[in-house]
């Protein structure tokens, strides 16, 4: 079942994304896009355990590197934006790494995704996205993305893993 959250929809967002889609995602699934099925595979290899962040090496990644982003949960409950690939930076509009946001942050966009980075953690499953992007060149995309929840160095989620592309040809 698709989840739409508050702040999802263009009107409310500062970003490029136009509208967004949410779903949990099963083991296993198909996917839409190439580069969103790798980094599944890679996280279903580690069922039914939740993979390490240390099992993360983006070497073993370097064809889909451009399409990763790494989020970091920090013990105040704000999230850091650990890692954002140049397609992740077009298809977003902006560069977020280094960012830190929150549910309180200024930033309608930042604020939803904070509260959609603390259901991916608690789920502790991964969760998928479609919906469309405006480009800067003014056409709309459709995009799919996979956020995948990642074990800390206390043995607890505390990363969100994700990858991004669009959907060709639909």
């Amino acid at each position: 079942m698709a989840e739409i959250l508050n702040g999802d929809l263009n009107h409310q967002r500062d970003d490029n994304f136009d509208w967004i889609r949410r779903y949990d995602v099963d083991v296993p699934y198909l996917f839409n896009t190439q580069v969103v099925q790798k980094l599944f595979d890679w996280w279903c290899s580690f069922h039914p355990n939740l993979p390490n962040r240390q099992d993360f090496n983006i070497s073993d990644h370097s064809s889909i590197a451009s399409h990763l982003y790494l989020i970091k949960l920090h013990e105040n409950n704000s999230f850091e934006y650990r890692l954002n690939g140049e397609n992740v930076i077009n298809l977003v509009g902006y560069s977020m790494k280094g960012i830190i946001f929150d549910k309180t942050s200024t930033s309608p966009s930042q604020r939803v995704l904070a509260q959609y980075c603390e259901e991916v953690m608690s789920s502790q499953v991964c969760k998928r996205c479609t919906g469309e992007i405006r480009l800067s060149d003014t056409r709309k995309v459709a995009f799919e993305s996979l956020d995948c929840p990642l074990i800390n160095e206390n043995n607890e989620v505390g990363y969100t893993l994700g990858v991004m592309s669009t959907i060709e040809n639909l």
